[in-house]
């Protein structure tokens, strides 16, 4: 069972709203055919989980009987959908990918990248909340009766994208976040002596 802190878990939870609110603000423009570029590509799917979360939002606020489990579940689909995005080519084709890149800028240095001291934590937010998500959507699967044993979808859905090699955009942030773990273990400090 993974015990985190309730600060650290908000702040887990804080990276993914945020990469929610770019997927939903990204996709659109698209929709309304408002000419913008955005460098990754939705996937069909992707695209048909924010528009069920558009449409349970929508039905929330306006104070239609909409089950905020409903909202939730699609919410969940949705993430895993974006999980599920096999990088092929190029890697900026996924929205997470893109997100995560964005995130990378260090905004009080005049846009420059951050260092990655100040990254890695950020690519271990999306990893953990990511794992947590895999394993909520197998447990729904399983109160919902879609198979015999949670294991089966957690099985499937960790080889499809949260182990190395896959391909994915989890893998992508893994590989960036050992590569910033490296540096950041072989860099010195400010005022430190090796």
């Amino acid at each position: 069972m993974v015990n985190l802190r309730k600060e650290s878990y908000r702040a887990y939870k804080y990276t993914w709203k945020r990469l929610l609110c770019f997927v939903c603000r990204t996709s659109r423009n698209r929709d309304y055919g408002e000419v913008a570029y955005f460098p990754h590509q939705f996937t069909a799917e992707q695209l048909m989980r924010v528009h069920e979360v558009n449409k349970h939002t929508r039905n929330h606020f306006k104070g239609r009987s909409s089950d905020v489990r409903s909202l939730d579940r699609a919410t969940l689909l949705l993430c895993i959908s974006l999980l599920d995005h096999p990088l092929r080519g190029i890697v900026f084709e996924s929205p997470v990918v893109v997100f995560l890149a964005v995130l990378g800028i260090d905004e009080k240095n005049t846009g420059a990248f951050c260092n990655a001291a100040a990254y890695s934590p950020v690519l271990s937010k999306f990893i953990k909340i990511s794992q947590m998500l895999v394993i909520q959507r197998a447990a729904v699967a399983a109160e919902d009766g879609d198979l015999d044993h949670p294991a089966d979808i957690l099985d499937d859905l960790r080889r499809r994208f949260l182990i190395q090699g896959s391909r994915s955009p989890f893998d992508w942030a893994y590989k960036q976040r050992q590569i910033a773990r490296r540096i950041a273990s072989n860099t010195t400090e400010t005022g430190a002596i090796i």
